[in-house]
Formats: structure tokens, sequence, C-alpha cells
């Protein structure tokens, strides 16, 4: 099953290439949509967006070419819901998931950084970091998960949060790649030549980013484990 990768995006960047950059109290949440015809498009949740800024950028915006509103959802008046069609194809951070073969499954902002939820297929995470690099969009990752999609908050949130840049990409790259898998699917080597650079500054990446990630996982789940003196 493909991995589900987690990672943020400074709202500066204004990844949606639509002019919609949510302030304090504003939550924005996409989803991506299937209408009639096959296109796809962009469901957008807003919530606390008493000015309407944020329908304004997405009708003003040149890369969108339809936007259907709709206000008040659920008897809510602080939730509205809009639909998107493309003008052509978006670019962004959406050319780097093309690039990747990606598969979105949704990006909220609330005033502050986008966090992306993906699903990438064998060598996509590679080729999508390129289509990213190339682009001049930087990316923390936060989370990668295999297995059933879940979207609870856990341990693993807080220890990708924790490692450096250099880590996080090493270690999603190791995953994406099969180098922890019996038997190997990639080597010390693939990745180094993958990341463009040595051998031990892979290994010493991979090392510390595990100890990272295992220490903050015990931490989380209270797990505690006393070694007598000489025992294993």
């Amino acid at each position: 099953m493909y991995p589900t990768i987690g990672f943020d995006v400074p709202a500066e960047s204004d990844p949606l290439t639509v002019g919609v950059e949510p302030t304090h109290g504003v939550s924005v949440r996409i989803e991506p949509q299937v209408p009639h015809g096959g296109d796809v498009g962009l469901g957008i949740w807003v919530e606390g967006d008493e000015r309407g800024s944020v329908g304004s950028a997405l009708r003003s915006a040149p890369s969108v070419a339809d936007v259907t509103h709709f206000s008040a959802v659920g008897g809510d008046p602080r939730v509205e819901f809009y639909r998107i069609g493309w003008e052509g194809r978006p670019g962004g951070i959406f050319a780097c998931l093309r690039e990747g073969d990606a598969t979105l499954l949704t990006a909220e902002n609330r005033g502050g950084e986008w966090e992306f939820r993906i699903r990438l297929p064998p060598g996509g995470f590679q080729r999508f970091q390129t289509a990213c690099r190339k682009r001049g969009l930087s990316s923390t990752i936060r989370t990668i998960e295999h297995g059933p999609i879940s979207y609870h908050d856990n341990g693993t949130d807080r220890a990708w949060g924790e490692l450096t840049e250099a880590q996080s990409e090493t270690l999603a790259l190791a995953l994406e790649s099969g180098y922890f898998e019996v038997p190997r699917r990639a080597t010390l080597a693939d990745l180094a030549e993958g990341l463009d650079v040595s051998d031990t500054a892979v290994s010493q990446r991979l090392r510390r980013a595990l100890s990272t990630v295992v220490r903050s996982a015990a931490t989380h789940e209270g797990v505690e484990r006393k070694v007598q003196p000489g025992g294993r």
C-alpha cells in the first residue's frame, strides 16, 4: 500500500496560486472534488471568513475558471464551501504533486503553514521533491504512514517535527525507496545518489532521525524499559 505523507508548506509561498492567505481566526481546508464530467477540481471549506476575503481571492484568481459558493453550510453562518474548477492545469505545489503522481487527500491552513496530506506511488517521493526544488518551494515533512489512512494525531507528528529538514527528507526517501524492507529494495548508495550526498552523510542522517523518532514515540506511549547492568 502506498505511504501517506504529511508535510507543511509556508503560507507565504501561496501554494494554491490563487492569492488565498488565511489570516488569524480564518481556517481553510481543501479536498479534491470530482464533479460530473470527470474534471478534477477542489472543494474548499472556509470557516470564520467574515470579510469574504477567501471568496474574493478565488473569484479574481487567473488560475480559477469557475467558482460555486455555498454559505451557512449546516446552518452555521461561519462555515462556507467553495467548489472551484481550474483554468488549465494549476501550477505551484499542484504541479509538483502531478510530477510525483501524488494523490491529494487534504490540505489545511489555520492562519499559518499549509498542512498537506498526500499519497505517493513508488518513486513518486523523489520526483515530488525534485519538482519542489525546481520551483523553489520548500516543504517540511511531518509524518509518513503505511497502511490504511489515519487522521488521528499521535506521537509521530511530534517526532517528525523534531527532525531537521535533511533528516526528514532522508528518512522519507528511505521509507519510500524500500531501504528498510527485507530484502532491501534500495541501498545507502542509492539513497546517496538520490539526495546528491555521500553514503556517510546518509548513514548519519538516518541514525539520528531514527533515534529521534523512536525516542519521541516511546515517550508518547509512556514506554519505559529498565535494563540491569550487564543485561541485554
